[in-house]
């Protein structure tokens, strides 16, 4: 029986614009493996580190051993709020955020009155204490890994720094927006991107894989 890998994160995990194809670098890795691994990609686009650290928990039963778990850290600062719309607790991101402050209404708040109140919380207790944060929910992702890999599993934990600090400039991996030479201003990989960072994670973490050829593909992302 094959052993399975397995990925938790955000929007970078799971792939954006890219998520259906097999471009993205999860799909990359397994490639990589030699495809003697099945796949199992749980990221989801504008997760918080408590969204993240729910998904894991729901899915801790289907880990075995010999299989690897890559955790892709989101940015420490998103916070959770009820969603009207939804009808549920979703994840809140700071673009999600500012757009609901500038237009003074949104469709997840009760008015701009919640939206300010969710606006200066997250500023005042996660955005000025982001270091702290980090620390926090970084011991928690270990203390799950160290279960993982007690049960004889892999556990691959990757600092949100390595994407979220890449997104102004793309000079690692490649993002959309330098793809695209500003025309679409999108700080997530492009097709490129997927493979400098699949390329990353193999080198830092495996002594045994198949080589990734870069892509040819002339797709704007």
């Amino acid at each position: 029986m094959k052993s399975t890998l397995h990925f938790f994160g955000d929007s970078f995990t799971e792939g954006h614009a890219l998520a259906r194809t097999n471009y993205i670098w999860p799909k990359l890795i397994q490639k990589a493996m030699f495809e003697q691994f099945n796949y199992r990609n749980y990221g989801q686009g504008g997760a918080s580190p408590l969204i993240i650290l729910k998904l894991i928990i729901e899915h801790l039963i289907t880990i075995k051993p010999g299989d690897i778990v890559f955790l892709l850290e989101t940015v420490p600062d998103r916070i959770e709020i009820y969603s009207p719309h939804f009808n549920k607790i979703i994840s809140l991101t700071n673009a999600h955020l500012v757009e609901a402050v500038s237009n003074k209404k949104d469709r997840d708040f009760d008015g701009y009155n919640d939206i300010m109140s969710a606006f200066n919380f997250t500023y005042d207790h996660r955005y000025k204490r982001m270091d702290h944060f980090e620390l926090y929910f970084r011991d928690i992702y270990q203390n799950i890994g160290e279960y993982i890999t007690s049960i004889g599993a892999r556990f691959i934990l990757i600092p949100f720094q390595v994407t979220f600090n890449n997104i102004k400039t793309g000079e690692r991996f490649e993002t959309v927006s330098v793809r695209t030479k500003g025309k679409f201003v999108d700080g997530h990989f492009s097709i490129k991107g997927h493979w400098q960072f699949a390329n990353y994670i193999l080198k830092s973490n495996f002594n045994n894989y198949t080589e990734l050829k870069e892509p040819k593909e002339k797709l704007l992302i």
